[in-house]
């Protein structure tokens, strides 16, 4: 199922489908909620939270519900439930950024100011409290939580879907605010051990799972074609889809552009985060080479000099090409898995495409 251009045509072809649709019932769903509220301040935070889930991004999370239901024999008569659906899956996620931004100090998000850095500046001045804004949102994110539950349940299912989506759905958070915990204890870690296997585990549980293995599974439920060899089958081909996928952001997180990623292109390397680019860089220099490195990485207060040189370390040791080489070989391996998968052909098209979408550096 090698990525073309018209895989990648019919990835744009089915964005534009859908994302539309996703965007307009968050908009609605949000708009119905400020109509519904009895108090201003509750219309003045809807209002937030509608802006915030409406800001421009890829949509993959939702797409690829949406995709593995369509995929796996779901009637296009009922897709305008499923994106119902797809949106909390999108909620969800808007949710999990706000809680990320939080937890790094990030002050930008999909080009934009962080929701708490926001929130910060929308509230200046009526507390003493230097954290209002991070308090906050926390709230908020759980209010979207809770959106997110009202929009599943609110949407019409088959027989047993709606049950099977949400054991899922459930599995999907769980298994995700675990990879966050882990990723915290490994942020701006006092050393680095060697061979130290935590960044792919935390690569496995916040990105493959999240990103790719539950939103297919999401959307095979739907479909009723869940059955135990097919989940293996969709496991087997998501989890190297999304080790592939982390590595690409690690790779952009740190030699990548403000303007594409949307958050600083230093950011990860002044958060500490622990990526295998950083184990492997840690891995392949020695004595006080390695010392210095550590040192560098792991200092919570970096000047710019300190990021550069972390940067030219993770490039001059290998890692950096080394990444991109497993990158490949992850892409390559879910590639030749997709044709395992019990897929229809009218859709193998677009999932080609998201292949093709991890496959670009």
């Amino acid at each position: 199922m090698a990525g073309d251009l018209n895989s990648s045509d019919a990835l744009a072809g089915f964005s534009r489908r859908f994302v539309p649709r996703i965007d307009g019932f968050l908009s609605c769903f949000y708009r119905a909620k400020i109509e519904a509220s009895d108090h201003a301040f509750m219309k003045d935070l809807y209002s937030e939270l509608g802006r915030y889930a409406a800001r421009e991004g890829k949509r993959i999370r939702p797409l690829l519900v949406i995709l593995g239901y369509l995929g796996y024999g779901g009637r296009a008569s009922r897709t305008g439930e499923i994106v119902k659906f797809a949106s909390a899956v999108e909620l969800m996620h808007s949710m999990l950024l706000v809680q990320d931004d939080i937890i790094d100090r990030s002050p930008l998000r999909r080009g934009e100011r962080s929701f708490h850095v926001v929130l910060s500046e929308k509230y200046a001045g009526l507390t003493g409290n230097d954290s209002l804004g991070s308090d906050i949102a926390l709230v908020l994110a759980d209010v979207m939580f809770s959106n997110a539950l009202q929009i599943v349940y609110s949407a019409r299912a088959g027989k047993g879907a709606r049950d099977r989506f949400v054991r899922i759905f459930a599995d999907t958070y769980e298994t995700t605010a675990f990879g966050q915990v882990l990723d915290s204890l490994n942020s701006l870690p006092v050393a680095i051990a060697p061979r130290n296997d935590v960044p792919g585990l935390i690569s496995t549980m916040k990105t493959a799972y999240y990103t790719v293995y539950y939103p297919l599974l999401m959307g095979c439920a739907l479909a009723g074609g869940d059955s135990d060899r097919e989940k293996n089958l969709i496991r087997e081909f998501s989890l190297p889809l999304g080790l592939a996928f982390q590595i690409r952001d690690d790779i952009l997180g740190i030699f990548g552009n403000d303007s594409d990623t949307g958050k600083p292109s230093d950011s990860d390397i002044r958060e500490g985060k622990l990526t295998q680019l950083i184990q492997d860089a840690s891995d392949s220099l020695e004595g006080a080479g390695r010392e210095r490195f550590i040192s560098a990485f792991t200092s919570r207060e970096k000047s710019g000099r300190d990021v550069e040189y972390v940067r030219s370390m993770v490039r001059e040791s290998g890692a950096l090409d080394r990444a991109r080489k497993t990158h490949a070989g992850l892409v390559a391996r879910a590639d030749s898995l997709a044709a395992t998968l019990n897929f229809s052909p009218e859709y193998s098209p677009v999932l080609a495409g998201v292949i093709g979408m991890v496959r670009e550096l």
